[in-house]
């Protein structure tokens, strides 16, 4: 029914679509009336801090209503009405072409379904339900940046024809003591740099590490993210946090403008002083972190400390001391991921075309995934190209 992955070379349709044996399928294009039951799966699901609903719900009402998307929620249930899987989607129209992606853009670096029971769900049988999901509605499933597994667990949207993804995520396991993560990835002498980075900074006057616990710090250090990401946009590098609706994303998931402050996204801050000289952004599900966004002070004596590098062993620490077991960067490369992270979360990019408009359309979606992988894939390309965008025009 299913091509193999090895041999995919461009959108497997899908077929017709059967109901499922004993399964209700259904699409909700609002998020009020599937919360509880979402909140209920996302607890017993293996499932990355951006399929949390508070999130997607942020995203859709900020980000997504500025795009036009719309969401088109996948609930599979039973006879008794017991929910088994969820797709967090977004409808999108592209010229004639209806298109769904996951929930959060390119907010979300890690996406997936929701599946009670991933171990159950086979290609044929996660193709009917997109099958009937879409049927009349859907021309192309554009399932970008997935996870082939994630807490050991087979990912069933990945099992379709798929290529890899242009960038991998970063992330590792976290002990039950800071020093031995800190031992395991650092000699020696780079443990005595980071030391004399810390002497240094304390010599320049009291620093602390802080963590947002009421809304006044949390607007405090979120503002001192927007302003120190629009000066490094002055350097030619793309500030994703400039428009007015992802600051609006960033305020609702910190728990501002709220009615009670309950935020869904953690904000890390190294303070010198009352000056904020790095910040750090986390989403958290279960015992594993998410970095969001991080930024630091650019300029002057701090900036020679590498304070952004700083803060993350701080936030890892008190990650450790919180009892979470492993933790993520998000997608990229970075030096920096390199030397903090020992895995490299390998992605997939899946294209599944309900009609022949959308075949075509995913043959070419799929061919620019593919050359933003080569070019990444070249270090010098990828660079003069980056180098290229800053250029003033």
């Amino acid at each position: 029914m299913i091509e193999s992955a090895a041999r995919a070379r461009e959108p497997s349709p899908l077929p017709a679509g059967a109901a499922l044996s004993a399964s209700r399928v259904e699409v909700f294009a609002d998020l009020k009336p599937v919360q509880a039951r979402w909140l209920d799966l996302q607890a017993r699901a293996p499932a990355s801090p951006y399929q949390d609903v508070r999130f997607c719900e942020a995203w859709l009402e900020t980000v997504g209503r500025a795009r036009r998307v719309a969401p088109f929620i996948v609930v599979v249930s039973d006879g008794a009405g017991a929910i088994s899987a969820l797709l967090p989607l977004g409808l999108k129209r592209r010229g004639p072409l209806g298109v769904a992606t996951f929930l959060g853009g390119k907010d979300s670096n890690l996406n997936l379904g929701l599946f009670a029971e991933p171990e159950r769900w086979t290609a044929e049988r996660v193709a009917d339900v997109l099958s009937a999901a879409g049927k009349g509605r859907i021309d192309l499933y554009e399932l970008l940046n997935q996870p082939v597994s994630w807490n050991n667990r087979a990912n069933p949207l990945a099992s379709f024809p798929h290529q890899p993804s242009p960038s991998a995520a970063y992330g590792g396991a976290l002990p039950s003591q800071f020093d031995d993560w800190f031992d395991a990835h650092y000699g020696k002498d780079t443990r005595k740099k980071w030391r004399r980075k810390r002497r240094t900074l304390a010599e320049l006057g009291e620093f602390s590490y802080v963590v947002a616990d009421r809304p006044s710090l949390a607007a405090a250090i979120l503002d001192a993210f927007l302003a120190q990401r629009r000066a490094r946009a002055q350097d030619g590098v793309a500030n994703a946090y400039e428009s007015g609706e992802a600051i609006a994303f960033l305020r609702r998931l910190s728990g501002l403008d709220q009615p009670l402050f309950e935020p869904v996204l953690e904000w890390h801050a190294l303070k010198h002083g009352d000056v904020v000289a790095a910040t750090f952004s986390a989403l958290v599900a279960g015992d594993h972190l998410s970095g969001l966004a991080t930024s630091f002070c650019r300029q002057g004596p701090i900036a020679r400390t590498s304070p952004g590098e700083l803060l993350l062993h701080d936030v890892l620490a008190e990650a450790i001391l919180r009892g979470r077991t492993s933790f993520d960067l998000g997608i990229g490369e970075a030096r920096y991921k390199e030397d903090v992270c020992e895995r490299e979360e390998k992605l997939v990019d899946v294209f599944l075309p309900l009609s022949p408009l959308g075949r075509v359309a995913g043959v070419g979606l799929a061919l620019k995934q593919r050359l933003k992988r080569e070019i990444k894939s070249r270090p010098q390309l990828h660079e003069f190209l980056r180098a290229f965008r800053r250029k003033p025009t």
